[in-house]
C-alpha cells in the first residue's frame, strides 16, 4: 500500500447509498467501490455528534480519553493519524471540513472558527501544519457565504453571492435550493484541490495520506437547484417508524419531536412543529438529501477516476465513511444525537485496495 485516501461525508445515512439499498439515490461511483471492495454492514460511530466523533476517527481516542463529548468545545490540538503517517514521510493533507475544533467561537486560536476569516484576505496564505496535517484547506459550515479556502476558490472561478441566495422552501425553513452551478459547490472544490494535493504529491515522489472531507449532505437541505431537479418528493423512501414510537421514550424525544427541545437548547429553536414535520416537508427534506449525497458521488466519482487513470488504484487504500447519520424524520425525529437509532449511529464504511483486500461484505462489529 503506497497511498491512502479517506473519503469523509457528514451526517450521511447508510441507507441514502445504492449500494446498502436506497432504490432511488444514484451512487453508482460509491457502489462501484463497494463492488470492488468490503462493505460493512455493521459499522458503528463513537459518537452520534460531529466533533467527538470526528476526533475518535483521527486520535484513535475514545470521548473520554480525548475529552471533546459535545460540538462548541474548544480543546488543544491533539496526536492524530495524520500526525503518524507525516513522520513516515507521507505528504498529508485535510481538504474540506474538518470540524476538530467550534465553527462559532475561538477567534484566532481556532482556524476553523468564522471570526477567524471574518475579514479574510486573498490570497490566503495560511494552509497548515493543522492537528498532524501539513497541508490544510478549509470549508466552514454549510450553506453559508463561502469563506477560508473554498471561499478564495469559489470567487476565483467566477462565483459571486447571487449563486448562494437561498431560494427558501415556503413552509419549511431548513429546505431550499441556491442557484448555483454544481461546478462551484462545495462538493467541487473537495475533489478539484483533492486531485490536485494528489498529482503534486505524485509528482514530488511522495506517497500520500489524504482526507477529502465532504460537507454534505448535512442540513440544511439545500442543494444546487439544478441538482435538486432531479429528485421528485413523491419518489423518496419514507422514514422508519412514526411519532407513536415515542411514547416510550423519555421526554426530550416528544419534546424534539414538538420543536421544543434541542441540543442546543430553547435558543436554538427557529419554528415550533406540535404536530410534527408534515410529509410534504419530509419529503422535500429526503429529496433535496438525495440530491445532496448524489453531487457527492459525482465528485468522488472524480477522485476515483483519478487514481484509475494515474495508475495508483491498486496501490491506494480508499476508506469511505461518515461522522455519523441523520435522523432523515425516523419516528419524527430530525438532525443528530442524543437519540441512538440506527439511522443516526449505523453509517456507511467501504474499505478498498484491489491487492489486499478481496471484495466481499461484512457482518462484523466495527
Amino acid at each position: 500500500m503506497k497511498n491512502v485516501l479517506i473519503i469523509l461525508t457528514d451526517q450521511q445515512r447508510k441507507d441514502s447509498l445504492s449500494c446498502y439499498g436506497n432504490p432511488v439515490c444514484r451512487t453508482p461511483n460509491l457502489d462501484r467501490l463497494a463492488a470492488s471492495g468490503l462493505r460493512f454492514n455493521r459499522n458503528y460511530v463513537a459518537n452520534p455528534i460531529c466533533m467527538p466523533s470526528r476526533l475518535c476517527i483521527f486520535t484513535g481516542k475514545n470521548i473520554r480519553n480525548h475529552g471533546l463529548w459535545t460540538n462548541g468545545l474548544l480543546i488543544n490540538e491533539q496526536e492524530t493519524v495524520a500526525g503518524h503517517f507525516s513522520r513516515q514521510g507521507y505528504a498529508t493533507a485535510t481538504i474540506g471540513k474538518l470540524h476538530f475544533t467550534p465553527h462559532g467561537s475561538g477567534g484566532e486560536n481556532n482556524m476553523e472558527s468564522g471570526a477567524y476569516w471574518h475579514d479574510q484576505t486573498f490570497p490566503i496564505q495560511w494552509h497548515g501544519p493543522y492537528w498532524g496535517f501539513e497541508h490544510v484547506e478549509l470549508i466552514l459550515g454549510h450553506n453559508h457565504a463561502p469563506k477560508a479556502h473554498y471561499g478564495e476558490w469559489f470567487y476565483k472561478n467566477g462565483g459571486t453571492d447571487d449563486m448562494i441566495k437561498l431560494q427558501r422552501h415556503p413552509d419549511n425553513f431548513k429546505t431550499g435550493t441556491r442557484p448555483l452551478p454544481e461546478h462551484l459547490h462545495n462538493s467541487a472544490f473537495v475533489a478539484e484541490r483533492s486531485i490536485e494535493f494528489m498529482q503534486s504529491s505524485r509528482q514530488a515522489g511522495k506517497s500520500f495520506f489524504l482526507v477529502a472531507s465532504f460537507p454534505d449532505p448535512h442540513a440544511p437541505f439545500v442543494p444546487p437547484a439544478d441538482t435538486a431537479e432531479t429528485y421528485a418528493p413523491a419518489d423518496v423512501v419514507m422514514p422508519a417508524g412514526s411519532a407513536d414510537d415515542l411514547a416510550s421514550r423519555p421526554p426530550h424525544y416528544r419534546e424534539h419531536f414538538q420543536g421544543q427541545w434541542d441540543r442546543g437548547h430553547s435558543a436554538r429553536i427557529k419554528k415550533p412543529t406540535p404536530h410534527g414535520v408534515t410529509e410534504a416537508e419530509t419529503r422535500d427534506r429526503i429529496a433535496k438529501t438525495y440530491a445532496m449525497v448524489d453531487l457527492v458521488d459525482q465528485n468522488v466519482g472524480k477522485l476515483l477516476g483519478f487514481l484509475t487513470a494515474q495508475g495508483l488504484h491498486d496501490e491506494t487504500l480508499v476508506v469511505f465513511t461518515s461522522d455519523h447519520g441523520e435522523l432523515l424524520g425516523d419516528h419524527g425525529l430530525w438532525a443528530k444525537g442524543p437519540f441512538y437509532y440506527e439511522g443516526l449511529i449505523n453509517t456507511a464504511l467501504l474499505i478498498a485496495c484491489p491487492p489486499l483486500i478481496k471484495p466481499g461484505v461484512s457482518e462484523t462489529l466495527f
